[in-house]
C-alpha cells in the first residue's frame, strides 16, 4: 500500500498523510477507557474548548461529576484533537424531601469511572 506524503505518519492508518488528512485521527480507537463519550473532536480544537464540556445540566437529587480529557496530535504545522468526557451521578437520600442529603463532592468526585 502506497501512502499519500510519503515520509508522514499516518495516525488513523487510512493511507493518507497525517498533516493533510481532513480526519487524521480515529477519536474513537483513541478513546482513553474510563471516558465513554467524544464530545468534540477537530483540528483547532483547544484545551478551553474541550473543559467547556465540564459545565452540564443539574439534575434534582444528584451529586454530579464531570471529567474531560484532552488528546491531541502534531504533525509539523497540521494538528488534531480529541475532546472525551465521563459523567458520574451520586443519588441524594431522602430526596426529594425536606431533609435530603446529597454526597460531598469533595470525596465522591475523585475521578472518572467509565
Amino acid at each position: 500500500m502506497s501512502v499519500y506524503n510519503p515520509g508522514q505518519d499516518d495516525e488513523d492508518n487510512d493511507g493518507e498523510g497525517s498533516a493533510c488528512d481532513e480526519l487524521p485521527v480515529d477519536c474513537a480507537a483513541e478513546r482513553p477507557a474510563l471516558y465513554p463519550s467524544i464530545v468534540a473532536q477537530g483540528g483547532s480544537l483547544t484545551q478551553e474548548q474541550c473543559n467547556a464540556y465540564l459545565q452540564v445540566e443539574a439534575q434534582q437529587c444528584t451529586t454530579t461529576c464531570t471529567y474531560v480529557n484532552y488528546k491531541y496530535w502534531v504533525w509539523g504545522q497540521a494538528r488534531y484533537a480529541c475532546c472525551y468526557r465521563d459523567i458520574d451521578y451520586h443519588a441524594c437520600t431522602g430526596c426529594p424531601g425536606p431533609s435530603p442529603y446529597c454526597p460531598n463532592p469533595e470525596l465522591v468526585c475523585t475521578g472518572p469511572t467509565g
